[in-house]
């Protein structure tokens, strides 16, 4: 691929990156030359695997393209560290390690683990990803890769499990690349904006390969930072770029807080992927820049996209990240068939993208095919049409007593209101449920609501055993570096409860609620904010409640009743507000009869 443009278009541009010269595609071609050299100088053999640990930016974006030519790469994210490049080299067997000239520690972990070391020098003046990698000797250069090569080894994000290591060939990674380029009609005079990690397969095939695919140019600033992004574009003149959720939500924030350059205009589309793009941030980002959003689903194994939503004026439809592109996608049902359209199950995919299997594990290989197809281990369905609406991971999917819910559409349901900025819905242990629903909220900067206008909001948009018992109110959702909210263990890193203890009981209708809450669930030292759920109740238990709440204080309530106020507090004041402030006691508060004034 760098060949043909090299001689179609040899001055064309290829990396740009502020304050650099512009790299053209015969410059990067002679870089792949360089490199083939010096790899058989360092005594790496054809197909070896090589580490890049090199800064985000346009060094290693040519790095990823030129050593990938030649080696198996293994893209290390050196933001993150010389600990987490020791675990990348350790898991992948690496042979040689790519690092900036004169870092000792990445040397240091290299050489304590018998890792060869290649070391890349640049300065300001060298043109955007040229570099020049030290080596001794002259032998012969490093043989091209073929086609069924592996080019790109990585490592899944392991947030349901441990991480694995996916081997993407050449063929994988240029079909998932012109998968990206057909969806959104690339063409050599586009540019993408380089936001995405080089470690990340969102940011390999999307960002960088799929506008080297179609013959364009690289916009390679380094690390994100939002408050730049408007002069990024101002100064780079991309057409698009691509990135996580939390990534746009960053940009739209700086946009309107006035601390990023405008850019409103200057972007032909912009493209979101590898986490859900919520629909108000949808028409956020459209208004900030006056330019179409697409949404994109896809995964490593994929070689990144597996459907895609289309640029205007083509039909999209509410809640589906598109359809197909260049990729098989089929659901599986529970007896291990392919479902026909419109059944929920397990999205499965085949196709040249997909990867063949992991490497080194016979026994994850064994679980992850059926009859060839590749289980996703994403819950969804297909339509009529062919659009793929999402349900979420099925190891993420919360069963309620044998309720199964969609923790995205808790967070869909949370984000439609205008104080929310972020949510995460998420499972945790229940006595008699086996599991129940949790979810913890962040707030947009200067609003807030109570918990109990949320919990209304909620229920009036989902069924009633579908609101969170629990709710957390934090400051940030925890999301890993490509914007998966990390739920396994989210409970226990917010901490056992979801607020500070508040009061006990302590007028009458108050104390008669909290008594029937210790008689039914056996819990003493209530607090006026706990939660009837979260303290192990449950439908069955929630009815012996309110009958015994209703033999107390002369009131009926409903079981929906309890679900919108779960607390003692809550209950409390539903009781005087039914009953115009005045309500009635029958058994251990008072005499029989006697009337009491709620709070």
């Amino acid at each position: 691929m760098l060949r043909l443009h090299a001689r179609r278009t040899p001055t064309a541009a290829a990396l740009v990156a502020p304050g650099r010269r512009v790299t053209s595609y015969a410059e990067l071609e002679a870089q792949r030359e360089a490199v083939a050299r010096a790899l058989g100088s360092a005594d790496v053999r054809w197909g070896d695997r090589v580490a890049v640990a090199l800064p985000q930016g346009p060094e290693m974006a040519a790095a990823l393209l030129t050593f990938g030519a030649h080696a198996s790469v293994v893209p290390c994210d050196a933001s993150r560290g010389a600990l987490h490049v020791r675990a990348v080299l350790q898991r992948s067997a690496a042979r040689a390690l790519v690092i900036p000239a004169g870092d000792a520690g990445m040397c240091a972990v290299a050489e304590a683990l018998g890792v060869r070391v290649l070391e890349a020098s640049w300065d300001a003046a060298t043109p955007a990803g040229l570099f020049d990698v030290a080596h001794a000797g002259r032998a012969a250069a490093v043989p091209e890769a073929s086609t069924h090569d592996i080019a790109l080894i990585l490592l899944t994000s392991g947030t349901t499990a441990a991480p694995k290591l996916v081997p993407l060939t050449h063929a994988n990674v240029l079909h998932g690349a012109a998968s990206v380029v057909a969806t959104l009609g690339l063409t050599p005079a586009d540019r993408s904006l380089l936001v995405m990690p080089l470690s990340h397969v969102h940011g390999i095939v999307a960002g960088l390969l799929a506008s080297i695919a179609a013959g364009g140019s690289v916009a390679c600033p380094g690390a994100f930072v939002a408050d730049a992004f408007g002069e990024w574009v101002q100064e780079l003149a991309p057409s698009w770029y691509t990135a996580v959720p939390t990534i746009h939500g960053a940009i739209v924030s700086a946009m309107r807080s006035g601390s990023s350059s405008s850019s409103c205009g200057l972007l032909r589309f912009v493209r979101s992927s590898s986490a859900h793009l919520p629909p108000r941030l949808a028409i956020e980002l459209a208004e900030v820049f006056a330019a179409p959003v697409i949404e994109a689903y896809g995964m490593t194994e994929a070689s990144h996209q597996i459907a895609s939503t289309a640029l205007p004026p083509a039909r999209c439809k509410h809640g589906s990240v598109g359809r197909a592109q260049e990729v098989e996608v089929a659901t599986l049902g529970a007896d291990g068939a392919l479902n026909v359209a419109g059944q929920w199950g397990e999205i499965v995919i085949r196709g040249p993208a997909v990867m063949t299997g992991y490497l080194d594990d016979d026994t994850e290989n064994a679980a992850a095919f059926v009859d060839r197809w590749f289980r996703t281990g994403d819950a969804g369905v297909i339509d009529a049409d062919g659009y793929v609406h999402l349900t979420g991971r099925l190891k993420e999917i919360i069963n309620r007593g044998g309720e199964k819910i969609a923790p995205a559409e808790i967070e869909q349901a949370l984000l439609a209101h205008p104080a929310v900025n972020d949510a995460a819905a998420f499972a945790i242990a229940h006595p008699t449920l086996g599991e129940d629903c949790a979810a913890a909220v962040a707030w947009r900067a200067g609003a807030q609501v109570s918990e109990e206008e949320l919990r209304q909001f909620l229920l009036a948009r989902l069924p009633a055993f579908k609101v969170p018992s629990t709710l957390w109110m934090v400051e940030e959702i925890p999301r890993s570096s490509t914007g998966k909210v990390q739920r396994f263990g989210l409970a226990e890193r917010l901490g056992r409860a979801p607020r500070e203890p508040t009061r006990r009981a302590a007028t009458s209708l108050e104390i008669s609620i909290s008594e029937s809450f210790t008689e039914v669930l056996g819990a003493d030292g209530l607090r006026v904010s706990d939660n009837f759920f979260a303290l192990g109740g449950d439908s069955l238990r929630g009815g012996q409640l309110l009958a015994r709440i209703g033999d107390r204080c002369g009131v009926a309530l409903q079981l929906a009743d309890l679900f919108r106020y779960p607390t003692v507090a809550g209950l409390a004041r539903l009781i005087a507000r039914s009953s115009g402030g005045i309500v009635v006691a029958h058994a251990d508060v008072g005499k029989p009869g006697e009337k009491h004034v709620a709070d």
